[in-house]
């Protein structure tokens, strides 16, 4: 009996000192979790919001090019021959002016051979036409005596009527004409003309060499008229408008030069989420494959702020102070420089959080103490 009383009395006690030591764990996490709380509520910084018109200019990149530049081929094969300016980097050549000279002495011959062929076939053509279409026969006489072996073929007399077409045609008259014409465009290939005033900036050829057909001779430059590919982002290519002027900025040697925009791309590249813009310039101090900068002037952004990267909540959200409750303010991005973005859509003197810390969210109170 006095065993159970024993038992009873340890019991109870054992109970009365477990509920004891829980209330003293919790009364513990529950200091621990003000503590913290009030900790983070005296890190809480926040910054008077001022508005002003931001200067927003910004630079974009890319290499400098002619915008005329052609590789040039030999489209048939001889001996390369001597020319007053040989076709070799840095000679200038104006616009019609010879840039490569093959022999063609063999395929001249081929080519007079062919026209004489064919001057003996139009004057044999000549009694039969008098004969058979007498009232054709003066057209065809005067193109006869208009014929000049040295000279390209003039173009074949028109037919009357389909009787006069299949007589002409049955004498292989329209055959041989067109084998020469044929012939004429090849001859104009022995010499290679400069479509446009330029330079030579690569080149592997001298004089006596073998050129064979297809094969590349070199490159030829326009260098009157360059032109800059660069990317810009999103956010900056709202600000740039075809036609506009920039200016141009050689990394190198720091020059400016005057430069406007010419084209604009209308994809994004999936890649860099960039665009590409391509300014065009005149200046006879560019080089094709400068390095250069463009910077574009926007004019400034009205009613903007700059702001820490590192605040933006959910991409276009910062926290502000409202009440002394903490909320978040959807703002408009307007621009954006390493760490630092431009935004619109916060009033003059919100209290906007300086630094975010552990624990933030909406809707929690808080006392600020502003940063001057």
């Amino acid at each position: 009996m006095l065993g159970r009383k024993w038992t009873l009395v340890i019991t109870v006690a054992v109970l009365v000192v477990g509920f004891l030591i829980a209330e003293v764990f919790s009364s513990q996490k529950e200091g621990i979790k003000k503590a913290n709380s009030a900790a983070s509520k005296s890190k809480a910084e926040f910054i008077t919001v001022e508005n002003k018109n931001i200067d927003n200019d910004f630079e974009i990149s890319g290499t400098l090019s002619a915008i005329k530049k052609i590789e040039v081929y030999s489209e048939v094969a001889g001996i390369l021959l001597q020319t007053p300016t040989l076709f070799k980097e840095g000679n200038y050549f104006k616009a019609g002016e010879n840039l490569i000279r093959i022999d063609s002495s063999v395929y001249y011959n081929n080519l007079m051979a062919q026209k004489s062929s064919f001057l003996n076939e139009l004057t044999l053509l000549l009694p039969d036409i008098n004969i058979d279409f007498p009232d054709q026969y003066n057209k065809w006489e005067s193109y006869l005596a208009e014929l000049d072996l040295n000279e390209n073929l003039k173009e074949l007399p028109d037919y009357k009527n389909n009787k006069e077409k299949y007589y002409i045609a049955a004498r292989n008259i329209y055959s041989m004409f067109y084998t020469i014409k044929g012939m004429e465009a090849t001859l104009a290939k022995y010499s290679l003309k400069a479509p446009f005033d330029g330079v030579v900036t690569n080149s592997d050829t001298y004089p006596g060499q073998l050129i064979r057909a297809n094969q590349k001779l070199g490159e030829f430059t326009n260098t009157s008229t360059f032109e800059l590919e660069a990317s810009a982002g999103l956010n900056e290519i709202k600000y740039i408008k075809k036609g506009m002027k920039v200016k141009l900025v050689s990394r190198d040697t720091g020059d400016e030069f005057d430069g406007i925009v010419s084209r604009i791309n209308q994809v994004i590249d999936q890649t860099s989420q960039t665009v590409k813009v391509y300014i065009s310039s005149t200046d006879k101090n560019l080089r094709d494959g400068m390095y250069m900068s463009a910077l574009v002037s926007t004019g400034g952004i009205a009613n903007a702020y700059i702001i820490s990267r590192d605040l933006l909540v959910n991409e276009n959200e910062v926290y502000v102070l409202s009440d002394n409750q903490i909320e978040l303010q959807p703002v408009k991005i307007e621009a954006s420089s390493n760490d630092d973005i431009i935004v619109t859509g916060l009033r003059n003197g919100t209290q906007l959080l300086a630094e975010k810390f552990d624990g933030v969210h909406e809707g929690m109170e808080i006392t600020a103490s502003e940063l001057n």
